[in-house]
């Protein structure tokens, strides 16, 4: 192993879920807030949502001199989101589920990425150069109608580059 050469590599795995429940009531009032007549609206919603993230990451860094270094990484990231609305009116008949306003939203984004760094540093004097690529897949789906969004995978390079100097006191 050459001194300052480093290989580090990591998984991290994220799943969050939320509920929230809603209780909507709605009657026609006058300006002294005097119901105008009987009919009462009442709603409820329920959202529940869960997003899971699952990241990859590899890094590896090679001195090239005493005051030179190149980095390469590769970093794979996947998002789904899953997100249950729910709206329902009272009734005669019991609470009735508004088709119109409820869905069941899917999301999925896959993005895999590859990049390259050289870094040079001489005296009060650095800079960076990098290319970052990345590869990205995006799905949507409303369940309850089968509609399907999704693209075809697109490819987008990220250019960088860091100047840097270091002031003496």
């Amino acid at each position: 192993k050459k001194k300052g050469q480093k290989l580090e590599a990591f998984v991290k795995y994220i799943d969050n879920a939320e509920n929230n429940d809603t209780d909507l009531t709605e009657q026609e009032v006058d300006a002294n807030q005097n119901p105008i007549n009987s009919e009462v609206l009442e709603q409820r919603t329920s959202v529940d949502e869960r997003d899971e993230n699952i990241i990859i990451q590899v890094d590896y860094v090679q001195p090239i001199k005493e005051n030179a270094e190149m980095e390469f990484g590769l970093k794979n990231t996947i998002r789904n989101i899953d997100n249950d609305f729910l709206v329902e009116q009272d009734s005669e008949d019991g609470w009735v589920v508004l088709n119109g306003l409820s869905n069941d939203f899917s999301y999925t984004e896959k993005i895999y990425a590859a990049y390259s760094t050289y870094s040079y540093e001489k005296g009060a004097f650095s800079y960076q150069a990098g290319l970052r690529g990345e590869l990205t897949n995006l799905r949507t789906e409303l369940k309850q109608t089968g509609e399907i969004n999704g693209r075809d995978p697109f490819f987008n390079l990220f250019p960088s580059v860091h100047l840097g100097y270091e002031f003496k006191n």
